[in-house]
């Protein structure tokens, strides 16, 4: 799967949905370090998907980047209550 991920990444560069699904292989491949690089650009490319950053920031704490990861969960954070408050309709 990651390898056919990683040509959908390569073909479809501003795809969010590409480099996600490959950071989630390289993930549960226990590929760390490649895994942020491809999360790192799912998040570049749409910055308001929770998702996105959580799944960064579980790889970045893999690697021993805790002050990173934490910023990354931080995010996550601020993004579901966003939600949470645009769902619930109260400002």
């Amino acid at each position: 799967a990651v390898a056919a991920l990683s040509k959908a990444a390569q073909l479809n560069p501003k795809s969010f949905e590409a480099h996600w699904a490959l950071g989630r292989a390289l993930m549960l491949s226990e590929k760390f370090a490649e895994a942020v690089v491809a999360l790192d650009k799912a998040v570049s490319i749409a910055p308001e998907r929770a998702e996105a950053h959580y799944q960064l920031g579980l790889g970045l704490r893999k690697l021993g980047r805790t002050a990173d990861a934490a910023k990354e969960f931080e995010i996550v954070n601020l993004l579901n209550k966003e939600f949470r408050t645009n769902v619930q309709g109260k400002p």
